[in-house]
């Protein structure tokens, strides 16, 4: 971690996060696909599973108020950018109202319903 972003090493490449623009993080494998508010539907894959990018997100937070929550073995998402949850079609969307919007369709039924209850928890 960096006080200018999160940053993420491997043999061949390193990236430098914005942890502002993080939108959502999903996994792959071995491998975490990270979709920043530049619209990048293909987003970029970093050398770290979701394991690793959830313990360095969650120590970011905590020094900087960032809200990032893991949701399913799957997802990590800012909780900044959620404007729809759906429990009934298991899915949700993530945008600024300007640039970009993302769906995400494959959430598991359990995780959005704590989710939920969360973000609820958090209005009060």
């Amino acid at each position: 971690m960096n006080k200018k972003g999160l940053i993420f090493n491997n043999r061949d490449e390193l990236f430098r996060f914005d942890v502002n623009k993080i939108v959502y993080i999903k996994a792959e494998g071995n491998y975490a696909r990270v979709f920043t508010t530049d619209g990048n539907i293909k987003g970029i894959l970093i050398g770290s599973n979701l394991a690793m990018v959830s313990k360095e997100l969650e120590i970011f937070s905590k020094e900087t108020k960032h809200y990032f929550i893991r949701i399913g073995r799957k997802h990590i998402v800012n909780l900044d950018y959620i404007f729809y949850i759906s429990l009934r079609k298991k899915c949700m969307i993530l945008t600024d109202f300007e640039k970009f919007q993302f769906k995400l369709d494959d959430v598991a039924l359990d995780a959005l319903k704590m989710l939920k209850e969360r973000i609820l928890k958090l209005k009060k």
